[in-house]
């Protein structure tokens, strides 16, 4: 008789952190997060607005974000592009 032996993918503590650290890092890229927060207490990996403190989804785009932006806010892309070269 022979014995089947399955290797599970082992996935340390260290490299989940890592890829989690990639992702924040990668969703912080757009000047948007200027104006959104992930890393609440309440709502840990979800955007939320810094001004009005409304929470999105954590699989939510950024354009989406920018909409919020615009309709409640009044701020487009362009101001916040502005208000980063000032």
């Amino acid at each position: 008789m022979h014995q089947i032996h399955h290797k599970d993918p082992v996935i340390s503590e260290e490299d989940d952190n890592s890829e989690k650290e990639n992702l924040s890092q990668s969703r912080q890229i757009s000047p948007v997060w200027n104006y959104f927060n992930d890393r609440t207490s309440q709502y840990l990996g979800r955007p939320v607005c810094c001004r009005c403190q409304k929470a999105f989804g954590k699989d939510t785009i950024i354009s989406t974000l920018k909409q919020h932006l615009s309709s409640a806010h009044k701020i487009t892309i362009e101001n916040i592009k502005h208000t980063l070269k000032t």
